[in-house]
């Protein structure tokens, strides 16, 4: 952490060196679900995204109370981006599994 709320991350074997990233907490009002943006660059240029992580692996978008919902939305508008527009990606382990 480089300051409350803000993680910087240097990769140390990326394929294009140098590659580091910004990520910032923008809400996280339940203890098991977060909203971050992120932003890098690499040589070939900068990158920027964002996300909503939940603290255990098996939980799914579906599961996010709809309070939490409606804070994330309104913490996307004042960050210039729709929080129904982000995509949904099954990164769990189940999705991997054939």
């Amino acid at each position: 952490m480089t300051s409350p709320g803000v993680m910087t991350h240097w990769y140390t074997d990326p394929p294009l060196k140098p590659q580091t990233e910004e990520w910032r907490v923008l809400s996280a009002p339940h203890p098991d679900w977060m909203l971050y943006i992120y932003c890098g660059s690499t040589p070939t240029g900068a990158y920027a995204g964002g996300s909503v992580v939940a603290r255990e692996p098996i939980r799914t978008a579906d599961m996010i109370p709809g309070w939490v919902e409606t804070i994330f939305r309104a913490k996307a508008k004042e960050f210039g981006f729709d929080y129904d527009e982000m995509c949904i990606s099954d990164d769990s382990i189940s999705a991997c599994v054939d």
